[in-house]
């Protein structure tokens, strides 16, 4: 199990890392507050500590459930984070874009490479 555990934290590091240096890139939200913001414009502390914790936590709780109690653990947990979004948001920690056109523009000009 600790292995599989490792592996799998050290794939969430590097997908959240990628995905947050994308969609920072192209506009959709921002981290106003992150440790070295003249070398990294994404939070690396979230995303090299933050979601590794977070999965090793996920994991072993999702581990201690049975049948119905996982489907309501990954429901609740899916509502927690949506919960911390927002805290995070009113913190000045995270900042999200109008999602509307800016979204399609953003996903446009990173798939077709527009001006």
């Amino acid at each position: 199990m600790k292995r599989k555990c490792i592996s799998t934290m050290v794939f969430a590091a590097l997908v959240g890392t990628y995905l947050d240096i994308v969609f920072t890139s192209i506009g959709l939200y921002a981290f106003p507050i992150r440790p070295l913001p003249e070398i990294f414009n994404v939070n690396i502390a979230f995303t090299l500590a933050g979601l590794p914790i977070m999965t090793a936590i996920f994991l072993y709780f999702i581990e201690k459930c049975r049948g119905f109690g996982k489907g309501l653990f990954i429901l609740f947990s899916g509502l927690l984070m949506a919960v911390v979004e927002k805290l995070a948001e009113s913190f000045g920690i995270f900042s999200t874009a109008a999602i509307g056109a800016i979204f399609i523009r953003s996903l446009a000009r990173f798939f077709f490479y527009l001006p």
